[in-house]
Protein backbone atom coordinates (compact mmCIF):
# COMPACT_ATOMS: atom_id res chain seq x y z
CA UNK A 1 0.00 0.00 0.00
CA UNK A 2 1.28 3.56 -0.62
CA UNK A 3 2.06 6.33 1.65
CA UNK A 4 -0.67 9.12 1.92
CA UNK A 5 2.01 11.18 0.99
CA UNK A 6 2.71 9.63 -1.76
CA UNK A 7 -0.79 8.83 -2.90
CA UNK A 8 -1.34 12.94 -2.53
CA UNK A 9 1.93 13.72 -4.80
CA UNK A 10 0.28 11.18 -6.96
CA UNK A 11 -2.72 13.16 -7.57
CA UNK A 12 -1.46 16.20 -7.72
CA UNK A 13 0.66 15.14 -10.87
CA UNK A 14 -2.43 13.71 -11.96
CA UNK A 15 -4.31 16.90 -11.82
CA UNK A 16 -1.31 18.84 -13.77
CA UNK A 17 -1.56 16.25 -16.37
CA UNK A 18 -5.26 16.39 -16.64
CA UNK A 19 -5.23 20.31 -16.67
CA UNK A 20 -2.56 20.27 -19.79
CA UNK A 21 -5.49 18.08 -21.14
CA UNK A 22 -7.50 20.20 -20.78
CA UNK A 23 -5.48 22.98 -21.99
CA UNK A 24 -4.53 21.11 -25.22
CA UNK A 25 -8.19 20.16 -25.99
CA UNK A 26 -9.22 23.55 -25.85
CA UNK A 27 -6.88 24.97 -28.15
CA UNK A 28 -7.70 22.41 -30.43
CA UNK A 29 -9.58 22.98 -34.00
CA UNK A 30 -13.27 22.02 -33.62
CA UNK A 31 -12.83 19.66 -36.04
CA UNK A 32 -9.85 17.83 -34.18
CA UNK A 33 -11.56 17.80 -30.78
CA UNK A 34 -12.58 14.47 -29.99
CA UNK A 35 -16.00 14.14 -28.37
CA UNK A 36 -17.37 12.08 -25.48
CA UNK A 37 -21.32 12.05 -26.70
CA UNK A 38 -22.03 13.89 -23.90
CA UNK A 39 -22.50 17.71 -23.31
CA UNK A 40 -19.96 20.58 -24.03
CA UNK A 41 -21.17 21.76 -20.87
CA UNK A 42 -20.87 18.03 -19.16
CA UNK A 43 -17.56 17.78 -20.73
CA UNK A 44 -16.65 20.82 -18.89
CA UNK A 45 -18.25 20.27 -15.43
CA UNK A 46 -16.80 16.62 -15.13
CA UNK A 47 -13.31 17.68 -16.20
CA UNK A 48 -12.41 20.76 -14.18
CA UNK A 49 -14.08 18.67 -10.85
CA UNK A 50 -11.87 15.82 -11.17
CA UNK A 51 -8.91 18.41 -12.20
CA UNK A 52 -9.91 20.87 -8.52
CA UNK A 53 -10.32 17.91 -6.64
CA UNK A 54 -6.77 16.42 -7.64
CA UNK A 55 -5.06 19.32 -7.31
CA UNK A 56 -6.62 20.78 -3.96
CA UNK A 57 -6.43 17.01 -2.44
CA UNK A 58 -3.69 16.88 0.62
CA UNK A 59 -3.57 21.21 0.66
CA UNK A 60 -4.19 21.70 4.39
CA UNK A 61 -3.76 25.63 3.35
CA UNK A 62 -6.84 27.47 2.80
CA UNK A 63 -5.00 30.38 0.51
CA UNK A 64 -3.65 27.85 -1.11
CA UNK A 65 -6.67 25.79 -1.80
CA UNK A 66 -8.38 28.80 -2.92
CA UNK A 67 -5.52 29.55 -5.17
CA UNK A 68 -6.27 26.43 -7.35
CA UNK A 69 -9.86 27.44 -7.26
CA UNK A 70 -9.10 30.76 -8.79
CA UNK A 71 -6.09 29.39 -10.98
CA UNK A 72 -8.87 27.03 -13.04
CA UNK A 73 -11.55 29.36 -12.91
CA UNK A 74 -9.43 32.32 -14.46
CA UNK A 75 -7.59 29.65 -16.84
CA UNK A 76 -11.30 28.55 -17.98
CA UNK A 77 -12.02 31.83 -18.86
CA UNK A 78 -8.59 32.67 -20.51
CA UNK A 79 -9.34 29.01 -22.78
CA UNK A 80 -12.94 30.65 -23.36
CA UNK A 81 -11.51 33.66 -24.72
CA UNK A 82 -8.97 32.08 -26.56
CA UNK A 83 -11.28 29.68 -28.72
CA UNK A 84 -12.76 33.10 -30.71
CA UNK A 85 -9.68 32.72 -32.50
CA UNK A 86 -9.36 28.77 -32.98
CA UNK A 87 -11.51 27.75 -35.91
CA UNK A 88 -14.74 25.66 -35.35
CA UNK A 89 -14.61 26.99 -31.88
CA UNK A 90 -16.80 29.18 -30.07
CA UNK A 91 -17.02 31.13 -26.27
CA UNK A 92 -19.67 30.82 -24.19
CA UNK A 93 -20.34 32.32 -20.93
CA UNK A 94 -22.09 28.49 -19.78
CA UNK A 95 -18.88 27.07 -20.74
CA UNK A 96 -16.82 28.85 -18.53
CA UNK A 97 -19.52 28.97 -15.96
CA UNK A 98 -19.94 25.12 -16.45
CA UNK A 99 -16.26 24.50 -15.65
CA UNK A 100 -16.46 27.26 -12.29
CA UNK A 101 -18.92 24.54 -10.99
CA UNK A 102 -17.25 21.60 -11.59
CA UNK A 103 -14.20 23.35 -10.26
CA UNK A 104 -16.02 24.40 -6.98
CA UNK A 105 -17.30 20.76 -6.62
CA UNK A 106 -13.86 19.51 -6.84
CA UNK A 107 -12.50 21.64 -4.49
CA UNK A 108 -15.53 21.22 -2.04
CA UNK A 109 -15.18 17.41 -1.68
CA UNK A 110 -10.98 17.34 -1.86
CA UNK A 111 -11.06 19.23 0.88
CA UNK A 112 -13.96 17.49 2.63
CA UNK A 113 -12.46 14.13 1.83
CA UNK A 114 -8.81 15.37 3.07
CA UNK A 115 -10.03 16.72 6.42
CA UNK A 116 -11.78 13.11 7.16
CA UNK A 117 -8.97 11.60 6.56
CA UNK A 118 -6.93 13.81 8.56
Amino acid sequence: MLKHDTRVKALGLLGVVGWVAIFVLSVLPGSARPHSGASGFSEHFVAYAAVAFCLCYGIESKRKRLMVLVGLIVSSGFLELLQTYIPGRTAELKGLLSAAAGAMLGFCAAWVLYREKS
